[in-house]
């Protein structure tokens, strides 16, 4: 993949390469977020043993290693010696042949839960070496990358991992967030730009697959509704290469992508048990398409509220646009399933938008938003030092929002229990099509927050 505004991570990451010490940094992220593309770009013109660990065995693993170690050095002992049958001695001879080098090396593992898989003590081993030897050598730059979100801090970064507390810096590399994805489309309106984010979602992958010189509709048509574009395929392949088996996965990705976010009714859905569903939920998180919220005044390990939610736009449009509609974008009907996305277009960015504004909220300790059985609120802030609670609504339609929505939101506010008796409250209205001249005039008595697009130029 093509290397792209990665700066901040980048910098980073040449900082600690110039530090006259040993480094270990952890790169995590689901997939097709950039963090091979990262690291390729940081390795160029300096000393480094790239390896890329798969779902081979052990053994082939080691052997894959051992060549792009030997292929650095230079030497083909370690082809001539095939005593190298374990990761300790291998490390060990690597270990002797760092302390020659005039120079730091860098030991980058990209995708390092399947070395894992392989053999659960490989962590343990690294630990061993790290601790005695690569720490205090002033000569080694490991990195551990791995697209297993869940699975890269259990390994690296709990406290209960081999490695907890050795690494020196660590990166976990997320999506793009609106702001920086309309750096990439700069000539086009804002509204069209949370449009094509409603669509591509941050991912650099899906992002450069999008023609700039063709509408958003021509786009959607070339990349997502032909059987052989990657925008068509991409989802499968990305689960495939995590689970065994992909239909239950899918079926619930689909499910909440159609609205349901409860355990009970995605469960009521598949016909499957909230016991059943966990497991493929949990999974769902590890690999970062999924999270569970709860309304933000609630503790999320002692909420009963939770709810799920598919973490990225692109997943949410393609399981609920593309993957419902296989069957007819196969026998050739996209024009049915495109004047479906029309129809429904407006609704679906609509939930996008409510995350833009709810990113764009920084003056909070907490932002969220907050949910009864029959009541919800798009936007709550939280600042536990003031006792201040910020309460928004959010409206992605072609009409200025009018005085209504402030009193409708001001209704709802007072359900809210949260804070103490005096707490400081604030309101913030965000309109795609602006605002009716009273309601301005409301707000700039009672200092309300008032956010249109141009808010987010």
């Amino acid at each position: 993949m093509k290397f792209i505004n990665r700066e901040k991570e980048l910098g980073f990451l040449e900082e600690q390469y110039k530090k006259s010490a040993s480094n270990f940094v952890v790169i995590y992220g689901r997939r097709r977020t950039g963090k091979t593309s990262l690291i390729r770009e940081f390795i160029q013109n300096k000393p480094n043993i790239y390896f890329l660990a798969d779902i081979q065995t052990e053994s082939e693993q080691l052997l894959d290693f051992q060549e792009t170690a030997s292929e650095f050095f230079k030497s083909d002992e370690l082809f001539k010696n095939k005593a190298f049958k374990t990761w300790d001695t291998f490390f060990r001879y690597l270990t002797e042949r760092i302390k020659k080098s005039p120079k730091k090396i860098i030991i980058a593992i990209d995708e390092y839960t399947y070395l894992y898989q392989s053999n659960k003590a490989i962590s343990s081993i690294l630990q061993k070496y790290w601790d005695k030897e690569w720490q205090d050598s002033k000569k080694v730059f490991l990195v551990l990358c791995g697209s297993l979100v869940g699975m890269m801090e259990r390994l690296t970064l709990y406290h209960s991992a081999p490695l907890y507390g050795r690494n020196t810096g660590q990166i976990k590399l997320k999506p793009f967030n609106f702001k920086k994805f309309s750096q990439f489309f700069p000539k086009i309106s804002l509204e069209k730009q949370i449009e094509l984010y409603s669509v591509l979602g941050g991912t650099p992958r899906y992002i450069l697959e999008f023609d700039k010189n063709k509408s958003l509709w021509q786009n959607i048509s070339e990349k997502f509704l032909k059987p052989e574009s990657i925008l068509y395929r991409d989802p499968v392949l990305v689960l495939s290469q995590e689970v065994a088996t992909t239909g239950t996965y899918f079926s619930i990705l689909k499910t909440i992508a159609f609205g349901e976010h409860k355990i009970s009714k995605i469960g009521a859905k598949l016909e499957l048990k909230a016991t059943q569903l966990n497991p493929y939920l949990e999974k769902l998180i590890d690999l970062d398409l999924v999270e569970k919220r709860v309304p933000v005044t609630q503790k999320p390990h002692k909420s009963k509220m939770g709810l799920y939610f598919l973490k990225d736009n692109f997943f949410k449009f393609w399981f609920r646009y593309i993957f419902a509609n296989r069957s007819f974008i196969e026998k050739g009907s996209q024009g049915l399933v495109l004047k479906q996305i029309k129809k429904e277009f407006s609704q679906f960015v609509s939930f996008i938008f409510e995350d833009i504004v709810r990113e764009s909220v920084l003056n909070f300790q907490q932002v969220g938003s907050w949910w009864s059985k029959d009541e919800e609120i798009d936007i709550i802030g939280l600042n536990q030092e003031n006792n201040q609670i910020l309460f928004g609504e959010v409206k992605w339609r072609d009409k200025p929002v009018g005085q209504e929505v402030l009193l409708e939101l001001k209704r709802k506010s007072k359900l809210v229990k949260w804070g103490s008796r005096n707490r400081k409250e604030c309101f913030l209205l965000a309109s795609k099509s602006g605002f009716e001249k009273s309601l301005k005039q409301t707000a700039k008595k009672e200092k309300i927050i008032l956010m249109d697009l141009k808010s987010f130029k």
